[in-house]
């Protein structure tokens, strides 16, 4: 197969392993992947059902996912096309349709970089990395935003011949993106504001600019900004201040600051200075993951067990690399993107660990998904520098190409073990718990269908599937009070599973508490009136 062949095709093996992990969850389950799966689903069944209907009725949704619907109707719509049942096009249409981002991103790569090489590398590490590969396989909001988000990178960077057809097709992408997710929507609005602030800093230091980066930008601020005071804000559970807008932007100022000096600076052309700034990198990466094994963090995150650094593998291989990759973009002018692209982000990231934000902790691990994209085109870059530079025939090259190789299958099959990891393994900071078994869904319909209704004590897990799709009523802390002996009020119904003596008590933010052997002998003085291999109910 000649070259032009081999183009062709080079999108389909990331995209093969971009669905495949996507949807083996799923597949494996038969059942929504994601805690956050179970309101988009309870709002999608219901708007199947009683279309047309007003979003904003609170009595009938859930008053959270519906003021950011496009999940919601992407699954009606592919429902009705397909024929299918709403509750089997969720849970496999979502997650299939985060897929798509690959190819998106191959081409955005392409365009970036002019190579089709590196592209396919840069795909490959995309679709594989942890945990971009996990939180894209679940029904959530984030998961179906992913594509759109990536398309609109690439819109906003690709001149089209035709500049009206450009400006059409972001206008709508930009609603789109709006209607999907509200903190993807932010963290594109950080990263083009990024890049429209070094359009500025260019026309300061030269005086001349196209200004065309800061049209588009302000067109995007405005369109999200329609949404959110004209609809989406009745969503939204936190209250905004103009002190947390202020607290942002000056994160994101400290981290555009080095970003711009970086990419300014000249090339750093022996390669001693690479490799020291490379191992220099690795370092702060190393420090990142030691942290939090060393101490708490954030007031809701407990601290991590020391061999949570072998999980940061995939990180720790790919900062090396990124620093050949970002000297190898200075010498074709498109390292200024990828710099703004991560500083932005990471700048996001400094805001959710130190600015004091009351779901810090949740934005801290989202906001990590965000950073995959610009890390695996700086890392492609890199790998494909070092491969090229390696010229002849002598045992040497041999040598180091390989070395090159394993390095590869290294950082790839890293990031596919922490995948495993978190579904297999069941890490309890992993996200094991995203994950439902057939016997759980049953304890709880079980409890929907033949108890009376009831307050049920169960942890975050099941609490979800209880409340945000049975709708029935639902007390976490009280549960776990009971569970650890710290309550001696018997419980009205209380569900218990596999997971939760043998892993832990699932809480908001995604930690658990372990509960101990002692918790047999608490159960021990309740009725059980349902069990299966899986789960049981206790009263």
């Amino acid at each position: 197969m000649g070259e032009d062949g081999l183009r062709r095709i080079a999108i389909l093996l990331p995209l093969a392993i971009a669905v495949f992990l996507r949807l083996y969850p799923t597949i494996l389950s038969g059942y929504p992947f994601s805690t956050d799966a179970w309101p988009i689903l309870g709002n999608t069944e219901i708007l199947s059902k009683l279309t047309p209907v007003d979003l904003r009725d609170d009595t009938l949704f859930d008053g959270y996912n519906s003021y950011w619907p496009a999940s919601t109707l992407y699954s009606v719509v592919l429902s009705r096309i397909l024929g299918l049942d709403v509750f089997d096009t969720v849970r496999i249409g979502v997650p299939l349709s985060s897929a798509l981002s690959i190819p998106i991103f191959y081409i955005l790569v392409r365009i970036i970089t002019g190579d089709w090489g590196l592209a396919f590398i840069a795909s490959l590490i995309l679709a594989s990395s942890y945990p971009y590969s996990i939180l894209t396989a679940g029904v959530t909001k984030e998961t179906y935003a992913n594509p759109i988000y990536i398309l609109l990178i690439l819109l906003y960077i690709y001149r089209f011949r035709n500049m009206y057809s450009r400006i059409v097709l972001f206008i709508l992408s930009s609603i789109a993106l709006a209607l999907s997710h509200h903190l993807t929507s932010i963290v594109y609005l950080s990263i083009v504001s990024s890049i429209a602030i070094s359009e500025l800093y260019d026309y300061i230091l030269w005086g001349y600019t196209s200004f065309e980066k800061l049209s588009y930008t302000i067109i995007y601020a405005i369109v999200l900004w329609l949404y959110f005071w004209l609809y989406a804000y009745r969503g939204l559970r936190v209250t905004v201040a103009i002190e947390d807008i202020a607290s942002v932007a000056s994160y994101q100022i400290l981290a555009l600051i080095p970003a711009l000096y970086l990419s300014s600076r000249p090339i750093v052309s022996s390669r001693r200075g690479v490799f020291a700034l490379s191992l220099a990198a690795m370092a702060m990466v190393i420090l990142a993951a030691y942290i939090p094994t060393a101490r708490q963090v954030l007031e809701d995150l407990p601290k991590l067990p020391v061999y949570y650094m072998l999980y940061a593998t995939p990180f720790m291989l790919a900062s090396q690399m990124a620093i050949l990759g970002f000297e190898y973009g200075r010498g074709y002018g498109w390292h200024r993107i990828l710099a703004l692209w991560i500083s932005s982000i990471l700048g996001l990231e400094a805001y959710s660990i130190f600015g004091g934000s009351s779901i810090g902790s949740i934005l801290a691990y989202r906001l990590i998904n965000f950073v995959w994209p610009p890390l695996s085109i700086l890392v492609a870059s890199g790998l494909c520098l070092a491969y090229r530079s390696m010229g002849g025939r002598g045992f040497r090259i041999v040598f180091a190409r390989v070395m090159l190789a394993i390095y590869t299958a290294i950082l790839l099959s890293s990031s596919i073990h922490d995948y495993y990891a978190s579904i297999w393994l069941k890490e309890r900071y992993m996200g094991y718990f995203w994950l439902y078994k057939g016997y759980e869904y049953r304890s709880i319909r079980y409890i929907a269908s033949s108890i009376d209704s009831g307050l049920v004590l169960c942890d975050v897990k099941m609490g979800y599937l209880a409340s945000m799709y049975m709708g029935l009523d639902v007390d976490v802390l009280r549960g776990l009070r009971y569970l650890l002996g710290l309550s001696k009020v018997k419980p009205g119904i209380l569900v218990v599973y596999s997971d939760m003596l043998s892993v832990g008590y699932v809480l908001y933010g995604g930690c658990s508490v372990y509960l101990g052997e002692t918790v047999y002998d608490r159960l021990g003085y309740l009725d059980l009136v349902y069990s299966n291999p899986e789960a049981w109910i206790y009263v």
